[in-house]
């Protein structure tokens, strides 16, 4: 499967510590595609770095969308471990489906674009193409405007098991594909960052460098 991701100077612990070994321990067949975006600041919520690196994102799977005809791609947050292989899990759910997206909160319907798979075909680059003329019009970041238009889409959408699993919906579960780590000390300052990379990193000390951990996930 080919993954795309984005990534800052804010990140690059967390990315090669946690996110890329992660990765290529449970699929080592993955081909990741990095885009990186410089700015200032810590990238933590709701600062220009988090909205840039927002909008970055929907940049990036527009054009990926348009040259991968009718594959199944993945878009990544890099505060996320990989526990198990999650790529034919992946190509079962989205059978009949556009897109597959993470719940934001155990209620409701907002989404989380930091864990989504999509099936690149012409419905979808139209719709990410409409999200990003969104942008022009709306003072706003990009879940807010995704959360406003997919059930009126026409794309076929589901929500990812509870398995691909995030922080504000249920936490870390040891059934888990993944754990992707938004909403860890959400606040402009450098500690919604380093909270990710410290709880990430001691889930990967966990599951990969303790002896044994790693293999019996695997087998659940």
């Amino acid at each position: 499967m080919k993954i795309y991701t984005v990534i800052s100077k804010q990140v690059y612990n967390m990315y090669n510590e946690v996110f890329l070994p992660s990765l290529k321990k449970v699929e080592p067949s993955s081909k990741i595609t990095n885009i990186e975006i410089d700015f200032e600041g810590t990238g933590g919520i709701r600062t220009k770095g988090w909205y840039e690196a927002g909008w970055k994102k929907i940049e990036v799977i527009e054009k990926a969308s348009k040259i991968n005809n009718n594959e199944v791609i993945a878009l990544f947050d890099v505060d996320i471990i990989f526990l198990r292989p999650f790529c034919n899990e992946v190509f079962k759910l989205i059978k009949d489906k556009d897109i597959l997206i993470q719940r934001h909160y155990e209620t409701g319907d907002k989404f989380n674009i930091g864990v989504v798979f999509l099936r690149c075909n012409k419905n979808v680059n139209n719709y990410l193409k409409f999200v990003l003329k969104q942008r022009k019009k709306e003072d706003t970041w990009d879940e807010e405007i995704i959360d406003k238009t997919m059930k009126e889409s026409g794309l076929r959408f589901g929500f990812l098991p509870l398995a691909f699993s995030n922080e504000s919906n249920n936490g870390f579960r040891e059934d888990a594909y993944l754990y992707h780590a938004n909403e860890l000390g959400n606040t402009i300052f450098s500690s919604s960052v380093e909270k990710k990379y410290k709880k990430l990193k001691k889930l990967y000390n966990k599951y990969y460098l303790n002896s044994g951990l790693f293999g019996s996930a695997l087998k659940k």
